[in-house]
């Protein structure tokens, strides 16, 4: 199992000399890249630093694949806004596949989707690419049928109208898997820049409550989150 010691720059953050930790789980700090678990391990957020993730301690274990997917979101000088999603799968072993053998460390899919939505998050252009498949030459055909997503709203029906545009041999499994969470991407995405979440202590005077209010467990009405943040939109709870 690899096990490498705390780049200085974490250990001085920390307050402590560098130590070793070790297990599968995969950070990244500054240009170095490392593999390491623990009760509280630790990554690197863009922007943020370094957080505490507190999972629980795996049993030992080796690292075998890893997907990944990333989402960036774009404003466009026009008034539009492009997606950029992408998935990607690797081994870290060699893998035989029909089309011959994959080296560990290298892509077996690396796949991306662009939707370029407007601000009622209606998509008004789309696009494919397949820079790494499992059968090059077939798989990698399919990108002009994304062009398909043109059309959809990504909060009225979308996931359903990738189904019925692009489900099996109509589409890309995993290109589908990306577009699903496309939707709560551009949400977060949207958020207090084309879509004001009216947080902070300041005059609201909207008649309508918050659009994340309900839309989760910590933002329920009735919750302690509300009341403590959007006090003015907490539901009382009549008791039974």
């Amino acid at each position: 199992m690899l096990q490498r010691n705390w780049p200085p720059a974490c250990a001085k953050l920390l307050g402590f000399k560098q130590r070793r930790m070790s297990g599968c789980c995969r950070r990244s700090c500054g240009n170095v890249h490392d593999v390491h678990t623990g009760c509280n391990y630790l990554r690197r957020i863009f922007g943020i630093g370094l957080v505490f993730m507190p999972l629980s301690s795996p049993v030992p274990r080796a690292l075998r694949h890893t997907r990944a997917i990333e989402i960036e979101a774009f404003a466009r000088d026009d008034g539009l806004w492009d997606l950029d999603a992408r998935i990607t799968d690797v081994k870290v072993r060699d893998v035989t596949l029909a089309s011959g053998v994959r080296s560990g460390g290298t892509y077996l899919h690396n796949l991306h989707l662009r939707i370029t939505i407007n601000r009622e998050l209606t998509i008004v252009d789309a696009e494919a690419a397949s820079d790494a498949v499992p059968y090059p030459g077939y798989c990698d055909t399919i990108a002009p049928a994304y062009k398909k997503l043109i059309g959809l709203s990504l909060m009225k029906g979308f996931r359903l109208g990738v189904k019925e545009r692009l489900s099996g041999v109509l589409g890309c499994t995993h290109l589908n898997e990306l577009a699903q969470i496309l939707p709560t991407a551009a949400i977060q995405a949207y958020a207090n820049d084309v879509i004001q979440t009216r947080d902070g202590a300041g005059h609201d005077p909207l008649p309508d409550k918050p659009f994340q209010i309900d839309k989760c467990h910590a933002l329920r009405a009735e919750g302690p989150a509300v009341a403590v943040y959007y006090p003015r939109w907490v539901a009382k709870v009549v008791p039974g």
